[in-house]
């Protein structure tokens, strides 16, 4: 990838025959499968590792490096060496059977990278957030496979077929035309009854215009909110979605308490209240999805520079009604999405401290709440004020508290950061600027 291009992953619907449905299916079945089995593999051996570890022998290796120099190289071979995607890897591909074999060995090399990622993300103690690989449910409708060896034949995709593979599969037709090409390595979707195909693609970066303006953002739960623009991000047609969601999830829950589990999904009217949520689940996300598109494009395209918050969502999930909150307005969507469109197209995006007080700061004056003057989810108790009403006790400064958040964050800056933090271990009174 060059200085002037970035990678974007492009997602195109495809439209396969049956017979390419049914190798998907089995692809994404088996690939499921072969997850499971690299885990169980996996912990047998950490667990022997663990238990158990001592060198056998050590061997060692004479090669030159690049000024002609011989180095020796010691590899220590280990009795329970420690688990790895390679080692793993080659014992379930030479553990196939003759029904695994219609799985690409290519494949189950793709699948255990990934899960070789998974655990060096588990294992990295600067991600806290990643969690241990977990089981496949092999009767989810939903799931996917890695390919490296497509390619884009006459403007259809061509996908990896197994070497005992009997079938003669056609190529697929997709929702947009691309060169003829080879692709590097893609991702086949399926999503309930849909298709779709995820490509890596090198796109020119565009330099806009400057206008000469800039912007902040405040994320809420309800609505985003910047100096010249107000988001509502559950609009009264998500509002109906929702609570249409909630009706078909009582009626799946008290199918399955009345008759049981295995019982109430094999009934019809089971299955077609289940296509029913599906359905508005997928009508949800389409409607969230093209919202913060639309968003953070006129974000982009009509500001030099943007300011955003490096929320901890986590930490914000105080309860089962704020989590909702949080999970429906999407932040973590909103800011993937703002930081490659600000690759994209050359804009700049500023990412406030997490402990910037944007909330507690007057715009006006710079003074910091503090103590028991601050504002809570309830308001202020010792001035008896609102949650969403800010009063500043040193100038005297009144204004919606979400509305003066944006003009705090267009003033953000790492001095201004430092020089807040030294204040609040000396002074009673901080100010963020005179």
């Amino acid at each position: 990838m060059g200085k002037n291009t970035i990678t974007l992953t492009h997602l195109i619907k495809i439209y396969p025959n049956n017979q390419n449905k049914r190798r998907i299916n089995r692809y994404i079945k088996m690939r499921d499968i072969v997850w499971n089995k690299g885990i169980s593999y996996w912990e047998m051996k950490y667990q022997a590792h663990s238990l158990l570890d001592k060198i056998l022998y050590t061997e060692f290796i004479p090669k030159k490096d690049k000024h002609g120099k011989i180095k020796v190289k010691q590899i220590d071979h280990h009795l329970n060496p420690s688990p790895n995607w390679r080692s793993i890897r080659n014992e379930i591909v030479a553990e196939k059977n003759n029904s695994d074999y219609l799985f690409p060995a290519h494949l189950i090399g793709l699948t255990m990278q990934d899960l070789g990622q998974s655990y060096k993300a588990f294992f990295d103690k600067k991600r806290p957030e990643a969690k241990k690989p977990k089981y496949k449910n092999l009767t989810s409708l939903t799931g996917s496979y890695k390919d490296d060896q497509a390619s884009i034949k006459q403007g259809k995709l061509h996908l990896t077929s197994g070497a005992n593979e009997k079938e003669a599969y056609g190529d697929i037709r997709m929702a947009e035309k691309l060169p003829d090409q080879k692709l590097k390595t893609i991702t086949v979707i399926k999503k309930d009854d849909n298709y779709y195909v995820a490509i890596a693609q090198e796109k020119t970066l565009l330099h806009l215009m400057k206008t000469g303006q800039n912007d902040a953002v405040d994320v809420n739960t309800r609505e985003y909110v910047s100096t010249g623009y107000r988001l509502t991000v559950l609009p009264k047609r998500l509002e109906f979605l929702y609570k249409r969601i909630k009706h078909y999830q009582r009626m799946l829950a008290k199918k399955r308490i009345v008759n049981g589990t295995k019982k109430a999904r094999q009934s019809k009217n089971y299955q077609i209240i289940q296509e029913h949520l599906r359905r508005d689940h997928r009508k949800v996300t389409n409607i969230q999805h093209d919202l913060m598109q639309k968003y953070t494009t006129y974000l982009v395209k009509y500001h030099d520079a943007i300011t955003i918050e490096d929320l901890n969502v986590k930490k914000m999930l105080m309860s089962h009604v704020a989590s909702k909150g949080m999970h429906r307005a999407m932040a973590g969507y909103f800011r993937r999405t703002l930081e490659y469109k600000c690759q994209e197209y050359g804009r700049r995006l500023i990412i406030a401290d997490k402990l910037f007080p944007s909330t507690q700061m007057c715009p006006k004056c710079g003074l910091i709440k503090t103590g028991d003057e601050k504002i809570s989810l309830s308001g202020n108790k010792k001035h008896k004020t609102a949650h969403n009403e800010f009063i500043c006790y040193g100038c005297g400064y009144k204004a919606d508290r979400d509305e003066k958040v944006a003009p705090v964050l267009m003033r953000y800056s790492k001095s201004m950061m430092k020089s807040i933090l030294k204040q609040k271990k000396t002074n009673d009174r901080v100010y963020a600027f005179a």
